[in-house]
């Protein structure tokens, strides 16, 4: 075994630092034979879960006890007044024990602001105190960390220096300068105070880094440790697993090995004993003995923490005298008189009640009576506060409890939809129910938490560089130019260059940035560094953990999700007074709508391949809805079951395996489409109960041959033993294995399929309303994602009225035009540039001068004259000043960076920043010279409205097809719903302007387009362009150009 244990790593989880993964951290450690180690990422805990977690895999699968232990290297700070980033400087913090890892939880969260109580704790990363630090103390194993550690403080001397002439030769100058020098009663200082505060849990740490500064510092240290009496051992610091990355870990870095700058040699990696000592051997034998013994030392006296899973640590609710069980029978009660009762044909309230007392045993015995209990309450306090709680996502849609409580809205047993797809007594996991609100209103939402049980938490997320992005990292990194970089293909099995295919391989998977989760929420009962750190992420603070190790602790996560579509629902709903929640199955001018393609905004069924499927299906109620999200994947079609599913809906014969499938596949035309369906199935033809079930269709799905060998043959048996034969069950077991990659969860079909209704029953019967709200729900996005809807709404006969600034509202809205009839009034939040406003305006004076430009080209001051007279006046009130002035600054700074650059050595640090600089300002410089020319020709050319508008609108209010004789063109081949004809052979020459472009690119790489052009007659269409007659088009020009059913041949 070895002597020498690691106690100071880096994983990548040290962010923008390091990029070795946890599981070859471990598995090197193995190689080793080393008997423990520290993980020790900059200024976070985030991957010490995932390093105890693969840590104990690695023990049982190999037999080996590495202990792991629990650190971080902080950031230390003399006080929090400092603002300054160099101020702070490296301690490492190891956990010797439970209270140990808590303290270093708690010492994470306060060195982040304390969950915002301390703010200013924070400054660019998190900082410590000795005081702080002092406060959490026990249980702690504190070292002085790397040469940026607290001993390695400088102070400046002011010493000549020689300087040799410009030419390089002649009698050398002497001139004087500030050189940094180690301030050794400072260091001494400090190691005396921590000696103090720690006593024998403070350590000096060395490194066995063999560059010259390294070595100078480690025989200071090494002095000290002596002088002081204090122990001294020796770390790695490493940053990437073997000795051969290290290069990978500079173009990471993107830095050059160049002298004095840190990384310039290859010894930051996970070191053997002997590479230890050898590294070390300007020190003597004994010294060397010493410090790498010290390693086992420190690791002995750390205890292996065991973080406990399988508790139960939710908050608690206030039920008065009432049990749980109690309060959830009086809520469901409640629901059945108002969701049942009188609703359900009373030959089926049997069914329902039945259904009840079997959820209500199951939910007892599985521990989520108290979790639906608090879903239930959060639910019912958003809707009343007037939030709209979506139709129930995901397997919770199968729980009739849960219908009845209202936290879903699809009533499980009318739709046919399973339990035991969200829990049975046969699993253990977490609760899992998905909470959609509008994207509006989902703070308000998070605020009641909040309110209710304070300490409430977003959960921090992991962004792992994907082959694309490692592609263009990668290249960036060998040097490549941004021309080159845009044409790479898009896979690094396509690269032609070996060194960029190779190094992208490498960057792949590693932790580019941390996110927050878009919907999940953590509730703690107590002070949440029990469990994790609470750590910045952006303006937020957030678990450091990632939720399923949370959950996995015992405590409560909510899924709340902003939607946007339920934002242009509930709008519409209070436009009109509609109620969406109780439509009938099957209303006609919402199927024939959607029957003739008529899709924009309907949830979920816009794109290409949706609309395909649905015109194949041709829906005529809801339930006919359900299949659609399953179907519309990947797997579903190359597996031709999407092509099934609609020639037997269409009247293709077909026959069941075995005739007790019957009832169960024959909603889906003999289709297994769901895997509620795969757990009837196996129930039936096995006898398995429904609990059972799940946890055969779990286990096939994951396709591992070791548990395949024995549930197949069992599977087989027990089919055998209720009278199929062997060879109908031997094939059912291959449909099911094979099905079960593209098996979709029924539950979460139905609620998505009654979303689309919704939506396309209000677009069906409130056009101009549901385009209203629509339009203000998606206001953040492109302006090109929103003229689509934009032009749908005028093929629909709704009138589009340009921005006012006297409007009351920067949202789109609904007026009454001349005539007194309904239009809709662009929004000034619209207008490129703008964002909202206080309004009403009544003069532009007291806007900022860009916003102002917008509103006058896109006419909202109409109203105060000609646009043109009133962009002069603007633009001499001072525009070209300001850019001017503008013009001047980039200059200034361009030509600074260009001394700079010139000075600097080749491949120094701070001749790459200075020549990254000059690009900047230079481009700067260009931006601002333009905008000088498009002012100066606005003050002196005709103004050209038209013009004006698409650069703001994205469209215009004028005829932009006046000077072309357009009954001379044709439109499109159309059928008889008006959709085009992919496939004529006919050629039209079609006058149009083009509203939207997407690249893409051939399987031969080779560029081609989809494009949507509009007509004059308003109407738009969808055309591909292919490289053989491949042109670059522009967004929002008119072209005339000759086409062939949808496909582009040329510009005319």
């Amino acid at each position: 075994m070895s002597k020498f244990v690691g106690l100071h790593r880096h994983s990548h989880y040290s962010k923008r630092d390091a990029i070795a993964k946890i599981p070859d951290i471990v598995n090197r450690i193995g190689e080793l034979g080393q008997a423990a180690w520290a993980l020790t990422d900059h200024g976070t805990t985030s991957g010490l879960m995932e390093a105890y977690k693969v840590t104990q895999k690695y023990n049982k699968e190999n037999g080996t006890n590495i202990k792991f232990i629990f650190g971080m290297e902080a950031y230390w700070i003399p006080n929090y007044y400092i603002k300054d980033r160099k101020a702070s400087c490296h301690i490492l913090l190891l956990a010797k024990n439970a209270e140990g890892y808590r303290n270093l939880l708690r010492l994470a969260t306060v060195g982040y602001g304390n969950c915002g109580e301390n703010p200013d704790n924070y400054f660019y990363t998190m900082r410590l105190t000795t005081e702080e630090i002092e406060k959490h103390k026990e249980g702690l194993v504190v070292t002085s960390a790397c040469m940026g550690g607290i001993l390695n403080p400088t102070m400046e001397t002011v010493e000549a220096v020689a300087v040799v002439g410009s030419s390089g030769r002649g009698k050398n100058t002497s001139e004087h300068t500030n050189i940094p020098v180690w301030d050794k009663n400072l260091a001494y200082d400090r190691a005396r105070k921590f000696q103090s505060i720690f006593g024998d849990d403070f350590y000096l740490e060395i490194q066995c880094a063999t560059d010259k500064e390294q070595v100078e510092y480690n025989k200071r240290i090494v002095a000290m440790g002596e002088e002081l009496s204090i122990p001294t051992f020796v770390t790695e610091d490493s940053h990437y697993v073997y000795k051969h990355e290290a290069e990978t870990h500079r173009r990471w870095l993107g830095i050059d090995p160049v002298e004095g700058t840190y990384y310039q040699t290859d010894d930051y990696y996970i070191h053997s004993e002997e590479e230890v000592r050898v590294a070390l051997q300007y020190l003597s034998d004994e010294k060397i003995e010493e410090v790498v013994s010290t390693t086992t030392a420190i690791a002995d006296k750390c205890e292996a923490v065991a973080i406990p899973f399988g508790e139960n640590h939710f908050p608690s609710m206030d039920l008065g005298s009432k049990t749980p069980m109690e309060a959830i029978r009086d809520i469901v009660q409640e629901g059945w008189q108002s969701k049942v009762e009188n609703v359900v044909p009373e030959e089926k309230h049997g069914v329902y009640r039945k259904q009840i007392e079997h959820e209500l045993i199951i939910l007892e015995k599985i521990d989520y009576i108290n979790y639906l209990l608090m879903t239930h309450d959060f639910v019912k306090a958003c809707r009343q506060d007037n939030i709209r709680i979506g139709i129930g996502r995901g397997s919770v849609g199968g729980c009739l409890v849960a219908y009845l409580m209202d936290i879903t809205r699809i009533d499980p047993i009318k739709y046919g939809l399973i339990f035991e797809r969200f829990a049975h007594d046969k699993r253990s996991s977490s609760p899992d129910v998905d909470i959609d609100v509008p994207n509006s209103r989902r703070q308000d939402a998070i605020q009641y938490l909040e309110d209710k049980y304070k300490l409430v938490y977003h959960v921090r997320t992991f962004g792992y560089m994907g082959e694309r992005a490692a592609i263009q990292r990668a290249a960036r990194a060998l040097g490549y130019e941004p021309s080159v970089l845009r044409k790479l293909p898009k896979t690094i099995e396509e690269q032609t260059d070996g060194t960029l295919k190779d190094l992208a391989s490498k960057f792949v998977g590693i932790i580019q940035n941390y996110g927050c989760h878009a919907s999940a929420i953590m509730l703690f009962p107590s002070d949440p560094t029990e469990w994790c750190a609470i750590e910045k992420q952006g303006d937020d603070y957030v678990c450091a953990y990632e939720y399923h190790d949370l959950e996995k602790m015992g405590l409560l996560k909510e899924d709340v999700l902003g939607i946007k579509t339920l934002d242009a629902i509930e709008d519409t709903c209070l436009l009109t007074n509609a109620d969406v929640d109780n439509l009938p199955d099957n209303d006609k001018d919402t199927f024939d709508m959607l029957c003739n393609d008529d899709v924009l905004g309907c949830f979920q069924i816009e794109s290409g391949g949706m609309r395909k499927i649905l015109g194949g299906i041709k829906p005529s109620s809801v339930f006919d809805l359900v299949p659609l999200v399953a179907l519309y994947r990947p797997s579903t079609i190359q597996s031709g079951t999407v092509d099934d599913f609609i020639e037997r809906r269409n009247g293709k014969a077909y026959d069941y395996l075995h005739p007790k499938l019957a009832d169960v596949l024959r909603d889906t035309y003999g289709v297994m489409l769901y895997q509620e369906q795969a757990m009837r199935i196996v129930e039936v033809m096995a006898g398995y109960d429904l609990g059972q079930a799940d946890m055969f269709r779990r286990a096939i799905g994951r396709k591992i041959p070791s548990e395949m060998a024995e549930l197949i043959p069992r599977f087989v048996n027990d089919g055998k033993r209720l009278g199929v034969s062997s060879d109908v069950m031997e094939k059912l077991a291959e449909w099911l294995t094979n099905a079960a990659a593209y098996q979709f969860n029924k539950s979460h079909s139905a609620a998505y399929g009654y979303t689309c209704y919704q939506t396309a029953y209000l677009k069906a019967h409130y056009p101009i309303e549901y385009f209203c709200s629509y339009l203000n729900a998606y206001k953040g996005d492109k302006q090109e994602d929103l003229l689509v809807y934009i032009h749908d709404a005028k093929q629909h006969g709704i009138k589009i009225l340009p921005p006012d600034a006297r409007s009351t509202t920067c949202d789109w809205h609904i007026v009454r035009d001349k005539d007194g009839k309904k239009a809709l009034r662009m929004a000034l939040n619209y207008i490129a540039g703008v964002g909202d406003l206080p309004v009403p305006l009544d003069n532009y004076g007291g806007i900022p001068k860009d916003k102002a430009e917008a509103l006058i080209k896109a006419g909202a001051f109409d109203f105060l004259g000609d646009r043109q007279s009133m962009l002069e006046n603007l633009y001499k009130a001072g525009t070209l000043d300001k850019l001017q002035r503008q013009l001047e600054l980039a200059t200034e700074r361009y030509e600074k960076n260009k001394t700079v650059y010139e000075s600097a050595k080749d491949g120094t640090k701070k001749k790459s920043e200075a020549h990254s600089k000059m690009l900047k300002y230079s481009n700067q410089k260009w931006e601002v010279y333009q905008k000088i020319e498009e002012a100066n020709k606005t003050c002196k050319n005709e103004f050209d409205a038209s013009a004006a508008e698409m650069e703001v609108l994205g469209m215009t209010f004028n005829d932009i097809f006046s000077r072309y004789d357009v009954p001379k063109y044709e439109e499109p081949e159309v059928d008889t719903k008006g959709k085009i004809v992919e496939d004529s052979s006919k050629i039209r020459v079609v006058l149009c302007v083009v509203r939207r472009i997407k690249h893409w690119k051939q399987r031969n790489g080779k560029p081609m387009m989809f494009f949507t052009i509009e007509c004059p007659s308003g109407k738009s269409y969808d055309i591909v362009m292919f490289n053989s007659c491949y042109t670059s088009l522009e967004m929002n020009k008119v072209y005339v150009m000759s086409l062939k059913g949808n496909k582009f041949r040329k510009l005319l």
